[in-house]
């Protein structure tokens, strides 16, 4: 009789673990599909900032899009980052005469400075 209570004990306690655990690969599969775009269009970003070229940048709809998979603090810690950063873009790019966007080396920096501080809030799980 033991045996067989400690049997279905052991199938019942097996079952709950196991599927607590595919709960959180689910989670993190979730988590993941939804920070890697933005991860690596910040990526992509930051390799453009480091040849100096100004054709990409990170828009506010793309920190957004994250909201619902971080937590509170988390994503007030990288609005606050990508609101440093775009003060930095509207302070520092110039456009010439042609209309072509530039910057200093100085000012680059800073700039890539801030976009790598909003990358290192994004954690892939």
């Amino acid at each position: 009789m033991e045996a067989i209570i400690s049997g279905i004990l052991g199938v019942l306690i097996g079952g709950f673990i196991g599927h607590r655990l595919a709960l959180g690969r689910d989670k993190r599969t979730e988590y993941n599909s939804v920070i890697r775009p933005l991860k690596q269009k910040l990526l992509k970003h930051i390799d453009a900032l480091k040849e100096h070229q100004t054709n990409f940048n990170i828009s506010h709809d793309d920190i957004l899009s994250i909201r619902c998979w971080v937590t509170d603090k988390e994503f007030s810690s990288i609005s606050l980052a990508y609101k440093d950063y775009c003060d930095l873009y509207r302070e520092y790019i110039k456009t010439n005469k042609y209309g072509v966007e530039f910057y200093t080396e100085e000012e680059r920096d800073k700039i890539l400075i801030q976009a790598i501080k909003i990358s290192n809030y994004l954690h892939i799980k």
